[in-house]
């Protein structure tokens, strides 16, 4: 997931060294709607992505 997400946010593309905080580790399918833990369904996003998804 790190190698595909080249250090960047997999949602906006904001690289790492923009962002104050570090990116995190998303689900893509969120547990609450059956997304597994494989790396297929995890990406790296940066917070303000991660804040946007909801229910």
């Amino acid at each position: 997931m790190q190698r595909r997400a080249q250090g960047a946010c997999e949602y906006c593309r904001l690289p790492q060294e923009a962002s104050i905080l570090p990116h995190q580790v998303d689900h893509i399918i969120g547990r609450q709607h059956r997304g597994s833990d494989d790396v297929a369904n995890l990406c790296l996003c940066c917070i303000h992505c991660n804040l946007k998804k909801g229910a």
